[in-house]
């Protein structure tokens, strides 16, 4: 009977605990919807990834339509696995666009592999950075670089 009660303490105690700690972070979440609501989504990348992120992002999807296509890579990294991955922001923060994912920069194969892995008339090759904003490179310039 004892121990019963004991566990009946620690829920509840638990319970009120938790139930306190959602109710704030309800609050603080419900308090940063009213403070950012209408923000553009250019202010809105800006305040998330920083400025320059976000005025390089304005300028690729002024250069890709809505309804084009563009290749997708990966930064090099430098050892750093941080890199990885940073092409899915890209991506989403380039939507409706279609992406065809390439990998990592530093294995991208020749001109002449990329050009039949993209569909025909892909310009543009996007690089996403954890660090920074993407990098745009005409497809013609990728093996100079």
């Amino acid at each position: 009977m004892k121990g019963r009660k004991l566990v009946l303490a620690f829920f509840l105690a638990g319970l009120t605990v938790s139930v306190g700690w959602t109710a704030g972070k309800s609050a603080r979440r419900l308090q940063k919807a009213f403070l950012y609501a209408g923000e553009s989504a250019l202010a809105e990348r800006s305040r998330a990834f920083g400025a320059p992120y976000a005025r390089k992002i304005e300028e690729i999807r002024r250069l890709i339509q809505d309804d084009g296509v563009y290749g997708l890579a990966d930064g090099d990294g430098n050892g750093n696995d941080l890199e990885i991955g940073s092409a899915l922001w890209v991506r989403f923060d380039l939507a409706p666009r279609r992406a065809v994912y390439l990998g990592l920069r530093k294995d991208l194969p020749g001109l002449d592999e990329l050009r039949r892995r993209l569909p025909p008339g892909v310009r543009w090759i996007v690089i996403g950075h954890a660090a920074g904003p993407p990098e745009l490179m005409d497809l013609m310039e990728l093996p100079r670089r």
